[in-house]
């Protein structure tokens, strides 16, 4: 069994309009994680989950909103029979200061 546990973003600045992660490979794994961490901060805006087929054509697949005033946000999201070889991360901003990581854990062969 192939485990991968890598940080998708690593202490982005939430100062900036956009974030967008690399790109992460998922090619013959099935279930995966992300765990969103932003400490205690004032911010709001959304991570954007896109996946694609070739790496460059990226479609939406999920949205985490972010809606902080001084509360921290920990929170894990969860994904079953993954059908792309190509998944990553957008962080849009609306308001607010901070930083974000976002964690992933994939399990496959």
């Amino acid at each position: 069994m192939r485990v991968v546990n890598e940080k998708l973003l690593n202490a982005v600045d939430l100062s900036a309009a956009t974030s967008t992660s690399g790109t992460f490979d998922v090619q013959h794994l099935y279930l995966m994680s992300l765990h969103a961490v932003i400490p205690s901060t004032t911010a709001a805006g959304t991570i954007s989950i896109q996946t694609s087929l070739n790496g460059t054509d990226w479609f939406q697949k999920d949205t985490i909103a972010v809606s902080l005033s001084g509360a921290a946000l920990n929170t894990i999201k969860e994904y079953a029979d993954l059908s792309v070889p190509f998944v990553r991360a957008v962080y849009t901003k609306s308001t607010g200061t901070g930083s974000l990581t976002l964690y992933v854990n994939a399990k496959g062969f």
